[in-house]
């Protein structure tokens, strides 16, 4: 699956297409999932931390440190709320719907979630870590990314490096 043309690619530009890496099957199961911890969200018992990127976060650079629900997200499924999502006028209401509020599901899901490890630890996904030189590949963390509609910050360009 992966070919000479995608290392070459990632070589190049930094990222590779892979068409057709995952099944259609594969697609819907892993959107259902999504779907279900969105809808599991429930502020009522959730620290209501939101992740900040762009002008909000170069306006308050420590946003997250202290902050222990991130700190302690990396081998649990936790929840993140998009930037706008709480009402700091209304004792920290939420402005939308709950499903609606989360920005990001991370970081543990490789660990937490059948579904999400079944891929994560899948041949394909090895040999993909193998073809682009890597020895001893670890994954570190894993999330869902969501673009909820109407509410969130602007994530300017950036890479994702350390």
């Amino acid at each position: 699956m992966f070919a000479d043309t995608h290392l070459a690619a990632f070589r190049r530009d930094g990222c590779a297409v892979i068409a057709d890496f995952i099944s259609a099957e594969q697609v819907v199961t892993l959107r259902q999932r999504i779907d279900e911890l969105l809808r599991s969200f429930d502020p009522q018992n959730h620290p209501l931390t939101t992740f900040a990127t762009g002008q909000s976060q170069r306006q308050q650079p420590d946003i997250h440190i202290g902050d222990q629900y991130f700190f302690d997200s990396a081998d649990k499924t936790s929840f993140f709320l998009e930037e706008g999502a709480i009402d700091s006028s209304s004792g920290g209401r939420l402005t939308v719907e709950p499903h609606r509020a989360i920005n990001k599901i991370g970081h543990g899901l490789h660990l937490t979630e059948p579904v999400f490890a079944e891929l994560t630890h899948s041949a394909p996904v090895k040999d993909i870590a193998h073809g682009l030189g890597f020895r001893d590949p670890r994954v570190l963390q894993s999330m869902v990314i969501c673009k909820q509609p109407g509410i969130g910050g602007a994530v300017p360009w950036h890479q994702d490096s350390t």
